[in-house]
């Protein structure tokens, strides 16, 4: 299967996670940011450093795509 994660925006993958998570608090810890960060990234996802956006595309995949994959 070929699927390239990286082409996805950052922002619909915010929301995907938000919604897993439930709540800010608990997506920032996962994360090792504050909610007020998590806040400047749907701001502005170009403040988004690469490893973090590596943690963010782990997540994603990991709790978003992959369990969608066989619906």
């Amino acid at each position: 299967m070929d699927f390239d994660y990286k082409s996805i925006p950052v922002a619909p993958k915010l929301a995907d996670l938000q919604d897993y998570y439930q709540t800010s608090v608990a997506f920032a810890k996962v994360l090792g940011v504050t909610r007020m960060t998590l806040i400047a990234w749907r701001d502005n996802p170009a403040k988004i450093k690469i490893k973090n956006q590596d943690k963010l595309d782990f997540l994603w995949c990991k709790y978003v795509f992959l369990p969608n994959i066989h619906r």
